[in-house]
């Protein structure tokens, strides 16, 4: 059976210096970033790296990162495929996120051959295919977490508490992986370092580097504010009477008695009551049954009354009769001309 082999640590991991920073300060935040890399022809399909992207929940010290390789894993048979491990680091370093940085300050604790000081690791690892065998303490998987609060432990990485099970999924050539692992809470990673490598080639990692910034949090929507309420629909206009008016005064032989007709419109917007029409005459004219009765008229509605009129040798040669309608609240006047005819 093969034996687990943990991936080579990245020695741009292992040399970082003691500049490194541990902070304990509690922060309710997530930490996002990506990178990408060029294509390498030389490396099989499934150790080159194309893109990776990821966060941190400093909250619940939860990484997920998505890793898209050149060709998807497990795309040849299990027994001639190449044996690719995935890794993603996470640190915190009080210099610039990029390899050049991380080559530089190797460099330069090489020269000066400085000791490594205390600096937390947070890393993902999955594989290309299924582990046969390893720790103890590290089950079967598809993907695993592992904290390393010092480099100086980094042997003892394996220790109870320090390996959780992860997740693994896959969607075409892109992995997703992710742990979480309380030991991590409130690690403020500022960089993540994502390679491949290919242990059966024995060739050198395919590595990308970036710095993670903190997730920006969703604009808060200011509520809009509610529509004005509609203006209520104005009162109707209350009923009112007008009259029909004739193109030229009626003409009436004297002594004789003559039927006049009026008509009564209710030009309001509201229906009036019953009410009763008034005919009114001056001096020299009788009226027969001067008031008569309205009905109930809806808004437009006419109606129309008779009276019996006569004029006398008194009357005048144009006389003026007044017409009074009234219902419940409504009164509205009116005229009516008669002239003599000789």
């Amino acid at each position: 059976m093969r034996k687990f082999r943990r991936p080579l640590a990245p020695s741009l991991l292992i040399a970082v210096l003691a500049t490194l920073l541990f902070a304990a300060t509690a922060a309710a935040e997530t930490r996002i970033g990506e990178g990408v890399s060029p294509a390498e022809p030389a490396l099989v399909g499934e150790a080159d790296l194309l893109k990776a992207s990821g966060e941190f929940d400093l909250a619940t010290g939860t990484a997920t990162f998505a890793l898209t390789t050149r060709e998807a894993q497990k795309t040849t048979p299990f027994e001639k495929r190449p044996n690719v491990q995935y890794l993603v680091g996470l640190v915190n370093v009080s210099f610039p996120c990029t390899r050049q940085s991380f080559e530089a300050e190797s460099k330069k604790a090489e020269e000066e051959k400085k000791q490594l000081g205390t600096f937390p690791i947070y890393e993902l690892l999955t594989f290309n295919r299924p582990m046969v065998e390893g720790p103890p303490t590290l089950p079967p998987a598809p993907a695993y977490g592992m904290f390393i609060a010092s480099q100086k432990e980094a042997e003892g990485a394996f220790a109870p508490g320090n390996v959780v099970a992860g997740t693994k999924a896959m969607s075409g050539t892109t992995a997703t992986v992710s742990a979480t692992m309380a030991n991590a809470v409130n690690q403020p990673f500022n960089c993540a370092e994502v390679l491949a490598q290919n242990f059966g080639a024995g060739t050198e990692p395919d590595i990308m580097i970036f710095p993670l910034t903190t997730k920006p949090e969703p604009p808060v929507e200011t509520p809009k504010p509610a529509p004005p309420a509609p203006a209520p629909a104005p009162a109707p206009a209350p009923g009112s009477f007008s009259f029909a008016k004739a193109k030229k005064p009626l003409k009436l032989e004297l002594e004789k008695w003559k039927t006049v007709k009026v008509k009564v419109t209710n030009t309001g917007g509201t229906t009036t009551a019953t009410g009763s029409l008034q005919l009114k005459a001056p001096k020299g004219v009788l009226v027969k049954s001067g008031r008569q009765k309205l009905p109930v008229l809806p808004p437009g509605e006419s109606w129309t009354v008779s009276y019996k009129v006569e004029l006398t040798e008194k009357a005048k040669e144009k006389s003026t009769l007044s017409l009074i309608a009234t219902a419940g609240a409504v009164t509205s006047k009116g005229s009516l001309v008669i002239k003599r005819k000789d």
